[in-house]
């Protein structure tokens, strides 16, 4: 056989294999070894499934603009890029705001960053699971997280869960948030009112609490809407 004929046969399986790729990045695990340390072939598979990354080439591992793209895709890819680049700060700032779930694979010391933590609970405030104990515990650094994203006080230490500032916090920016406070703030009567002047969507998690509702609907009747529907049927809730 030829040169030019097993450069036709490598062009060809390549081909073969990108448009595999196209479909199932999976495909990748599949690949010949020298494709799967092919830039181009790889950015195509973690494009379609970021977590093939796995069945790349080590070095493709440590390509930064391989593992964003990976991320991008799937923030849980993070966890196949090389140590190098989940220890190196300016990359894992630039992965998170891509992708919040590569903070899980960051390096605990990158865990602990503020900076970086903030980044990722922007990108996907449910990151903040991933932080350290410590910062979960920060009441300051919880409440800037919160501002960014209701959802993080799901991740919050209980205690902060249990802090009424934290939860007015993550209410104002998502009412539904209320739901992750401890269960002492949602059976508290006037701090759940409290919580609905600011978003009557924290009324939600509520919803079956009638003494709660007429409360509220008597404050204000759009509050309604976030009854039950058996409470919708309640004659002195809609009157």
């Amino acid at each position: 056989m030829t040169a030019g004929t097993d450069n036709d046969a490598d062009a060809k399986t390549r081909a073969c294999v990108l448009d595999e790729l196209a479909v199932n990045g999976m495909y990748l695990k599949h690949a010949p070894a020298e494709l799967r340390g092919d830039k181009d072939v790889v950015l195509a598979a973690v494009a379609q499934e970021g977590s093939a990354l796995k069945y790349a080439a080590e070095a493709m591992q440590g390509d930064r603009d391989v593992v964003l793209c990976a991320v991008a895709q799937n923030g849980r890819a993070m966890k196949h890029a090389t140590e190098d680049l989940r220890c190196d700060k300016a990359f894992v700032l630039d992965a998170v705001a891509v992708g919040g779930w590569a903070l899980e694979a960051a390096s605990e010391e990158l865990r602990g960053d503020k900076e970086v933590v903030l980044a990722a609970v922007k990108q996907n405030g449910r990151a903040l699971r991933h932080a350290t104990e410590d910062l979960r515990a920060d009441k300051e650094f919880v409440l800037e997280a919160t501002a960014l994203c209701g959802y993080a006080l799901e991740s919050a230490s209980e205690a902060l869960r249990g802090d009424k500032e934290v939860v007015l916090s993550a209410v104002k920016q998502n009412g539904r948030a209320m739901k992750h406070a401890t269960e002492d703030l949602r059976v508290d009567t006037e701090f759940v009112l409290e919580a609905a002047k600011i978003s009557p969507w924290a009324l939600e998690c509520m919803s079956a609490e009638r003494d709660l509702i007429l409360r509220a609907v008597a404050e204000n009747g759009m509050h309604l809407k976030h009854a039950s529907a058996e409470l919708h049927g309640d004659k002195d809730v809609v009157l």
